[in-house]
């Protein structure tokens, strides 16, 4: 959702908020997740993808894949017609001797393969992300797996949660921004 200066400024002034309070939110396209963009104590104008920069914001657009593949050993039996969704989350902020730069958050979510008591899937999160100050910027990393019955006239598309288990990715909870063109590849075998 992109809202014109106009209306942020009207909206901020409505507020007694300082134009500088405003919040870019989008989704990010042909992917499940939102990317927020903090407002910068720099000037700079964000766009899709955050190819537009302002010449006064100094740093590196850093891009790759965050790859999490899930085994998951079904301890409760699927209902007839349900489903296992895995979702792997990534959040980082961006910080430098001015203060917060940038706040980036992604989450992909995949359908799992059901095959007896085992479910298998991978989520995966393209990421292109400008950073001031990537030294010390760390990527918060979390998974969730989702059992859901089947969808029906009385409950939403998703259907019904039956079974929920989500954390850290273990040894990953937070790791350094990878190099550009990294494929970044961790594995999780939760229970449900």
């Amino acid at each position: 959702m992109k809202l014109s200066g106009a209306v942020l400024s009207i909206a901020c002034a409505a507020f007694s908020l300082p134009a500088v309070a405003q919040v870019d939110v989008h989704t990010l396209p042909g992917r499940g997740g939102i990317q927020l963009n903090a407002p910068a104590k720099h000037p700079r104008t964000v766009g899709d993808e955050n190819t537009a920069i302002s010449a006064a914001t100094s740093g590196s657009t850093f891009t790759g894949t965050i790859s999490l593949g899930f085994t998951i050993r079904l301890a409760t039996p699927v209902p007839s017609g349900g489903s296992v969704l895995c979702s792997l989350t990534a959040a980082i902020t961006d910080t430098s001797a001015s203060g917060t730069d940038g706040v980036f958050s992604e989450i992909d979510t995949a359908t799992a393969t059901i095959s007896g008591s085992t479910a298998t899937c991978t989520a995966k999160i393209p990421y292109s992300w400008f950073l001031v100050d990537s030294s010390t910027d760390v990527i918060d990393l979390g998974y969730s797996v989702v059992m859901v019955g089947p969808s029906t006239a009385i409950t939403t598309a998703a259907g019904v949660s039956v079974r929920e288990s989500s954390g850290d990715i273990p040894g990953a909870a937070s790791i350094k921004v990878p190099a550009t063109g990294s494929l970044t590849f961790f594995h999780v075998a939760p229970t449900l």
